[in-house]
């Protein structure tokens, strides 16, 4: 659909139509990425996306993008040891960090620095670090919990915040082999959530 919408920029006569077109054809690819698409290579070569390329929205996408790729790719990849994974993710939350600073009003940035911030909490969970994975994971939930105000009706952000909250919920349990979770009564406390 972007590569449709940014074909008929150039075609189009009234400056208004173009304008249009071109914010559609951005909107588009954003939904698209947000969707998983992940081909930086086809978004920078694409002859149909020539038309928008110059637009600033259109090169924060994908130096957003590029981030992601580079974030998820450091990830995914994250091997052994909870602490090599916990260094790993708190690398990935620098980087996203440095993204929802420079464009705070972009959901899809803060929702992955809340992913983030709860991968981290649940490695800090793992290492017995339960005061420390407290602090991250109600930062995440704070974040998700923004975005679920924000955009009410946007089911992937209510997802994320339910799935965080059984992950962390479950995974504490297991550890603790039943016991009352008090790091959970943390986060849910207003001194921490706020």
């Amino acid at each position: 659909m972007a590569s449709v919408r940014s074909s008929c920029v150039p075609i189009l006569s009234d400056p208004s139509e173009q304008q249009q077109q071109a914010e559609l054809a951005v909107q588009a690819l954003e939904q698209a990425v947000a969707a998983g698409f992940r081909d930086i290579e086809r978004i920078k070569k694409d002859a149909t996306l020539a038309a928008v390329r110059d637009r600033q929205d259109f090169q924060e996408l994908v130096a957003g993008l590029e981030a992601t790729v580079k974030v998820e790719a450091l990830t995914a990849s994250t091997p052994g040891t909870p602490e090599e994974k916990l260094k790993a993710h708190e690398l990935a939350l620098a980087l996203r960090q440095k993204l929802a600073e420079a464009d705070p009003k972009n959901r899809r940035i803060q929702a992955d620095f809340a992913a983030s911030q709860q991968a981290i909490g649940l490695v800090q969970m793992d290492l017995g670090r339960f005061d420390e994975a407290a602090r991250s994971l109600a930062q995440a939930r704070a974040v998700l919990e923004a975005l679920v105000r924000d955009e009410p009706k946007n089911w992937h952000y209510r997802a994320d915040l339910a799935i965080m909250t059984l992950n962390y919920e479950s995974k504490y349990l297991l550890k603790t082999k039943g016991k009352v979770p008090r790091f959970f009564e943390k986060i849910q406390s207003k001194e921490v959530c706020g």
